[in-house]
C-alpha cells in the first residue's frame, strides 16, 4: 500500500510541476503504469471483489508482471539494473583509449 501511495504521489508531483511536465514523455507515463499495474492487481488478490474470479485476477496479475519484465530493458526503468553493465563497458572502452583513473 505504501508503494502504491508513493507511486501515485510521484505521478501527481510529475503532473503538477511544470518543468517535469514539459520533459515527461510517453516512456515516463507508460513506465509508471507498467509499475503500478502489478502492485494494484497484487493488492486486489486478497480482497477479491465479488465480480472477478480469483483465477482471472491472478492471470491479470501474472500478465502484468510479465509486461513489466518485457518493458524493463526497453524503458527508463532498465537504468536501475543496467547502470552497472554500462558503467563497466564504458570503463573498458575508455581504458583501451588510454584514459587514466
Amino acid at each position: 500500500v505504501i508503494t502504491a501511495v508513493s507511486l501515485i504521489a510521484a505521478l501527481l508531483m510529475r503532473m503538477s510541476n511544470p518543468a517535469q511536465r514539459i520533459i515527461s514523455t510517453f516512456d515516463d507515463y507508460f513506465s509508471w503504469f507498467v509499475t503500478v499495474l502489478p502492485i494494484a492487481t497484487g493488492l486486489f488478490i486478497p480482497v477479491r471483489p465479488g465480480f472477478i474470479r480469483y483465477e482471472d485476477l491472478l492471470a491479470i496479475h501474472i500478465l502484468s508482471v510479465v509486461l513489466l519484465m518485457i518493458w524493463l530493458p526497453f524503458g527508463k526503468l532498465g537504468h536501475s539494473f543496467l547502470v552497472f553493465i554500462t558503467r563497466g563497458t564504458t570503463g573498458m572502452v575508455f581504458e583501451r583509449r588510454g584514459a587514466k583513473t
